[in-house]
């Protein structure tokens, strides 16, 4: 498994999403996309901790995370 932490937020409509994991270079690169809620929306004043966990081959080797931009 691998999976994605942002940590503690101070209020809801945060997400992440592990987009793709793909073999790269004889490692698996996880690709993934934090959403923060735009700063006009009216969001619960509630601590959050968003994570994504998704199941992969116990044989992909090194990781490495990288961070991909949400499309609008």
């Amino acid at each position: 498994m691998v999976a994605v932490f942002l940590g503690l937020r101070q209020t809801a409509g945060f997400e992440v999403e592990i987009t793709a994991v793909r073999s790269q270079d004889g490692k698996a690169v996880v690709e993934y996309v934090e959403r923060r809620p735009p700063s006009d929306a009216l969001v619960a004043q509630v601590l959050t901790a968003p994570f994504h966990i998704v199941s992969v081959s116990r044989d992909v080797g090194a990781l490495e995370f990288r961070k991909i931009e949400p499309v609008p």
